[in-house]
């Protein structure tokens, strides 16, 4: 505002309503004004985090010194400026000490003035009320582009007056009441290089009338000594001008070098970054030489647009030299036409890349003639260069897209005939309405020599190409001549820089004026023991460019971009390598960009930003010794120091692998690891292991991170004792599985693969000192068996079915059986043979037909009931018989041996009765299984043993009567094996792998060759097959004669024997015994033992004699002996007589005589016995008839006698000795006489 003097103090005018809107008017167009042409913005700006500064106690300014003021620096009204103290509106402080040197807009500044209108000011000179005081607020306008102020910073241009009412006294009311909380001030913060300058306006109120303020601001300004400011807005309460404040910097207004980003209070709470970008590409051309190797010039700006020396024609290519502006530079060539380039190709393309509005700056040190100093032009009359006149003015021509040439051209002598010279060019098409707009500058030695301004609705050429520093992009040439080195040591190129916008004065003098000390190395400190214990520990790393003397090298800003990384070895190198798994990195304290780039690989990338170091974390992932490296591609550190990562873990203990993935073994404190269960393994299948580190607790260490060495202690039999360290005390084999790297407390062993059997294994654990903090040895808490696949089945004798005539063997003959566990070394385990997975031909279970030997085993205590002796390491063998015909086929898992994980079995780490090799959760089969063998065979009878024999039906006497169906046969032939084993499966009819021999069975008499079997009936003889190994005809038959179609009396046969005959034409088998006696030598047919039998017939002879005696009537069993019958004294108590049968009649005188009694039942002896007739008291003379019924079943008898009465009998059921006695009458009879003189015997006596 403007400001009236009277005597003794200052007095506001107030202009009131209409001189308010006046004054919004006037700061509108003056706003108007500048805005609608194109500026030169040295700074870009970004919103960035809020972080208001406490300001509380920082050194605060008011209009005097000392008390709660500073005791050196106020707010006055030199010059005129602001109102009369204690009134401080309006007022310029005092220079203030920046405390460091701060570049702005190229200028390096070490004090500052503060305005309380939001205002920072650099200018040196005494302010006047005309230039720089009291103005800048909304009420008296002094907005920006103002030559008068140059070098400021406006936070917030609000008339801001921090005026205190109690030192004003109540003429003026404001709301600022106490410096506690309403006051400006200042402080210098932090340590270099990363000092502040903060100042503060704290609820400060805004000039409102002559007699009041309103309002409440808090605003914040922060200057890094990187040369970058913040702006931060607090909390306001909004006053009359809070819409029309400007925001923003000037640093020159006769190169439009300013920016307003805003107009009023922005949000509460925000903050802006205000920075000088970083260049599109940055040659500071510090490489020691040059071949033409692509990428060699390197671009510093971090994005990677190296370039390249070139030569062409007959010109030399450019040379690294020592002798540049900053530390070295690249000299180009001398070279006399436009065909010879000598050159630095930086393949950047001009349109593209950079585009219609940027900036090139760069040092030249001068050569007589005329040069050109860069050049992009591949057209003729399309043009992109800067070239020196052979009158040392500088010439930039750009042809724009509508094909018209703008020219910058400087005054002639506008560089010196030598010596280092600072150019700079911008360019500017930006296509706005207002005239003149569109411009090209040249900038000699941090001053504009020349702008040429212009309208155009072009932007860039299209025609325009690459750039080439230091000569002519090609033949094409305005020039005619190259900017070539006539031979002198001045004509060099250093420091050159690329912008992709246009760059004020702010920019040319920094770049001009950043010129520091020869970057040499980069030196690496560090503080603090980092550890991958969790809570994790980081490291403190510095990183602190150097000069060769080891003084600190300020970097450019946004510019130098270098690559951190992690590696076991001291050895720098210009190529990042890094530690697989090597951690991570953060930015602890640093302006420039930083990027951790992909986790855990140790690797980071840091863009220096106006400062020589930057601190970072590195929190490592791996225990041990490493070492940080830093290189920018072509500086690397020199100084370093080990960086000993401490491993915290205090145990290890092995687990399963996650199953599934997304499952992990969860330590847990002891005594409960079901957690580490291991479980059982394959020989020679790959399996993975997991290893967790533990804390003392037992539970995982999330924190570790190195590698280990792992390997697994392996034993053959169980029961070996464990140490202190749960490992065992000794181990058959120890099993290296390399080092396992451990991230996060876990690491997985892949791929192991062990080609021996192991009964007990446990995981072997060995951390280093280096890596662990102390050395560790553990094993884990379960063991597991490594167990064969399955067992692989072969036989050494010849058992081949497809050749039968030769791969054949006699059942019950031994045969050798191997299982082969495939391994050969490990296995001791005993094999058992399951019968029931043994199966013949049919795919029926062979069972107790395969037997096994128990010798005399090799190991002690051995014995083989399963099948197999204990292996000793690999294959075991025993020998083996089949006791039936055939072929066996051993199934899978016919041999099987379910004992050898035992270890895993009782915590369920194998799958029990399994002997599956797919893992199932993770878990085998417990049981070693077997793949299957066969057919084997074929096997045939070892020999065959003939049961012949006859049981009469008359036992004591040795015969059978014809007709009687009594003859008992016993008769089975069976097929055996070598210790008699039935041979079941021997069996008709004939198949592929059973060939039954053919059978004969005749019944023969004595030497007659007459087969007598087809006589046998009752039941028929079974046809001559085999079943289940035997043939069997045993039953009691009947020997037929009067049952024939035709019936026959003949015989006797008395020496009756069946012959059993076999013929095998396949295996030549032969019967080796004969009703259990052995028959040497072996025969193909053999007889029975023989028997008798007999046609016969039961005969009653007539009887006579006294009537006063009992009368005898003989009754004989008689057989027929081919030409007569004979008594048949072999039946001998073999035939009875029932009483039943008797039938009695026809009695004579029928009127005197009764019939006499009989004694009966009689029982034959030697063939023949009596009847006893005996009348009762009264004797009578008569006769009486007497039959016999030997009939079976009912009915009477069949006599010859006529019966008068039929008397009722019962049939004996001795059909078999009727006889025809009188045309078909078969039943034997007598007729009996009482009276007669005389008995017909001489002598009678009975015995008892």
């Amino acid at each position: 505002m403007n400001s009236l003097f009277s005597r003794g103090r200052n007095k506001k005018i107030e202009p009131g309503p209409l001189g308010l809107f006046f004054a919004f008017l006037l700061y509108a167009m003056g706003f108007m004004l500048w805005s609608g042409s194109a500026q030169a913005v040295t700074y870009a700006n970004v919103a960035t985090t809020f972080n208001w500064i406490d300001a509380s106690t920082h050194t605060k300014l008011g209009p005097t010194t000392g008390g709660v003021y500073s005791p050196l620096y106020r707010f006055s009204n030199t010059g005129g400026c602001g109102s009369t103290p204690p009134y401080i509106d309006d007022s310029l402080s005092d220079n203030i000490p920046i405390g460091f040197t701060f570049m702005y807009g190229g200028v390096s500044f070490t004090q500052v003035r503060i305005m309380t209108n939001g205002r920072l000011q650099f200018n040196t000179t005494t302010p006047t009320t005309t230039t720089t005081c009291g103005y800048g607020s909304p009420v008296t306008q002094l907005p920006y582009p103002s030559a008068g102020l140059n070098y400021t910073m406006r936070i917030y241009g609000g008339d801001l007056d921090p005026s205190l009412q109690s030192e004003i006294g109540l003429a003026y009311i404001t709301s600022c009441t106490t410096r506690a909380s309403c006051y400006v001030s200042y402080a210098v913060l932090g340590t270099a290089p990363y000092r502040s300058f903060v100042v503060t306006w704290s609820n400060v109120p805004e000039w409102t009338t002559a007699t009041s303020a309103s309002g409440s601001y808090s605003v914040q300004v922060i200057l890094q000594e990187n040369g970058e400011f913040v702006y931060q807005y607090g909390a306001n309460t909004p006053g009359p001008g809070n819409t029309v404040a400007q925001i923003g910097w000037q640093v020159d207004s006769n190169s439009n070098d300013f920016e307003v980003p805003a107009v009023g209070f922005p949000a509460n709470n925000s903050a802006i970054k205000f920075y000088i970008p970083r260049p599109v590409a940055e040659y500071r051309m510090e490489q020691p030489s040059w071949n033409g190797t692509a990428g060699e010039v390197f671009d510093t700006s971090g994005n990677g647009r190296h370039g390249t020396a070139v030569a062409a024609g007959a010109a030399t290519r450019p040379t690294a030299v020592a002798a540049g502006r900053v530390c070295r530079g690249g000299q180009v060539a001398d070279n006399a036409t436009a065909a010879d380039i000598s050159a630095v190709n930086t393949g950047l393309s001009i349109p593209t890349a950079v585009g219609s509005v940027g900036t090139i700056s760069f040092w030249y040190n001068n050569s007589s003639g005329d040069r050109m100093l860069f050049d992009a032009s591949v057209t003729n009359n399309r043009w992109f260069y800067l070239r020196r006149t052979s009158n040392r003015a500088l010439s930039f021509v750009v042809t724009d897209s509508v094909n018209t040439n703008r020219t910058a051209t400087t005054a002639n002598s506008a560089i010196p005939d030598t010596g280092w010279t600072h150019i700079a060019v911008t360019w500017n098409f930006n296509a706005l309405a207002a005239a003149n707009s569109d411009r090209v500058r040249v900038y000699v030695n941090g001053v504009l020599s020349v702008t040429s301004a212009f309208s155009s609705a072009g932007t860039l050429s299209p025609s325009i190409d690459t750039l080439y520093i230091g000569d002519n992009r090609s033949s094409v040439s305005p020039v005619g001549a190259s900017a070539g080195n006539p031979g002198g040591a001045n004509a060099s190129i250093d420091e050159f820089r690329i912008y992709n916008y246009e760059g004020g004065l702010a920019l040319v003098q920094r770049d001009m004026n950043q010129a520091g000390a020869c970057l040499h190395h980069y030196a690496i400190t560090t503080s603090g023991t980092p550890s991958v214990c969790s809570p994790p520990q980081p490291v403190q790393v510095t990183v602190t460019a150097h000069d060769s003397a080891h003084g600190v090298v300020t970097m450019p800003n946004n510019t130098t971009q270098v690559v951190l990384s992690i590696s076991p070895t001291a050895t720098p190198s210009t190529t990042a390598a890094a530690l697989t798994n090597g951690g991570n990195w953060s930015l602890v304290s640093g302006y420039g960009t930083f990027n951790d780039g992909t986790a855990d690989d140790g690797l980071a990338t840091y863009i220096f930003n106006g400062e020589y170091q930057v601190v970072l974390n590195y929190q490592p992932t791996v225990s041990g010794n490493v070492y940080a490296h830093v290189t920018d591609g072509q500086i690397v550190e020199s100084e370093n120091t080990v960086l000993s990562v401490a491993g915290c873990v205090s145990n290890f203990n092995g687990c399963e692998p996650p199953i599934p993935p997304a499952l992990q073994c969860t330590p847990t404190a002891p005594p409960a690891l079901g957690y580490a269960a291991l479980y059982t393994k394959l020989s020679g299948s790959n399996f993975n292991l997991e290893g967790v580190a533990l804390k003392s607790d037992g539970t995982r260490e999330p924190g570790f991170s190195g590698s280990v060495a792992v390997d697994l202690l392996a034993n053959i039999n169980t029961g070996v004792s464990l140490g202190a360290n749960n490992c065992p005390s000794s181990q058959d084999a120890v099993i290296a599985l390399g080092n396992a790297s451990f991230s996060s407390g876990r690491a997985t062993v892949s791929g192991v693969n062990v080609t021996n059997a192991y009964r007990d294994v446990r995981m072997r654990f060995t951390c280093s000192v280096a890596v662990c903090g102390s050395a560790i040895t553990r094993c884990s808490s379960d063991n597991f068996a490594i167990r064969p696949q399955s067992f692989t089945l072969s036989t050494t004798t010849a058992l081949n079915p497809v050749a039968p005539s030769t791969n054949k063997l006699a059942a019950g003959e031994d045969f050798n059986l191997m299982a082969n566990p495939g391994v050969t070394v490990g296995y001791t385990g005993t094999p058992a043979v399951s019968t029931a997975n043994v199966v013949d031909h049919a795919a029926t279970a062979v069972n107790a037909a395969l037997t096994w030997n128990n010798p005399t085993l090799p190991l002690p205590g051995a014995a083989a009931p399963n099948g197999f002796p204990q292996a000793a390491g690999g294959s075991t063998s025993n020998i083996f018989q089949y006791h039936d015909v055939g072929t066996i086929t051993l199934r899978a898992d016919a041999v099987t041996d379910a004992g050898y994980t035992s270890v895993d079995q009782a915590n369920n780490d194998c799958v029990t009765g399994s002997t599956s090799n797919t893992a199932a959760s993770g878990k085998f089969g417990c049981t070693i299984g077997s793949a299957v063998l066969g057919p084997l065979g074929r096997f045939h009878p070892h020999h065959f043993a003939a049961n012949a024999s006859f049981t009469p039906g008359c036992v004591g006497g040795g015969f059978t009567y014809m007709d009687h169906d009594a003859l008992g046969i016993t008769l089975n032939i069976t097929a055996q094996s070598k210790t008699d084993a039935t041979a079941t499966r021997y069996a008709s009819p004939a198949s592929t792998y059973v060939l039954p021999a053919t059978l004969g069975v005749t019944l023969l008499n004595d030497a007659s060759a007459t087969d007598l079997l087809s006589r046998l009936s009752q039941p028929s003889v079974p046809a001559r097959i085999w079943t289940a190994g035997a043939y069997t005809a045993g039953d009691t038959y009947r020997f037929d004669a009067r049952n024939l179609a035709t019936p026959v009396m003949d015989g006797p046969y008395d020496s009756l024997r069946m012959r059993v005959a076999v013929t095998d034409a396949t295996d030549g088998v032969k019967i080796t015994k004969l009703n259990g006696t052995a028959v040497a030598p072996a025969v193909s047919s053999i007889d029975s033992p023989t028997t008798r039998v007999r046609y016969g017939r039961l005969r009653m002879q007539n009887a006579y004699g006294s009537e006063l005696l009992p009368i005898r009537v003989p009754v004989r069993a008689e057989y027929f002996k081919g030409t007569g019958w004979l008594l048949n004294t072999l039946d001998d108590s073999c035939t009875t007589i029932p009483a039943a049968a008797l039938a009695r009649g026809n009695v004579l005188p029928p009127a005197s005589l009764l019939a006499p009694t009989a004694t009966l039942p009689v029982t034959l002896s030697s063939g023949q016995s009596n009847i006893i007739l005996t009348q009762g008291a009264t004797k009578y003379v008569g006769s009486v008839d007497l039959a016999l019924n030997l009939r079976s079943g009912a009915g009477n008898d069949q006599s010859c006698v006529t019966w008068g009465t039929t008397p009722v009998t019962t049939g004996a059921d001795l059909p078999w000795l009727q006889f025809p006695w009188c045309g078909g009458k078969l039943d034997p009879a007598a007729r009996i006489r009482f009276g007669s003189p005389k008995a017909p015997y001489i002598y009678l006596r009975e015995r008892y």
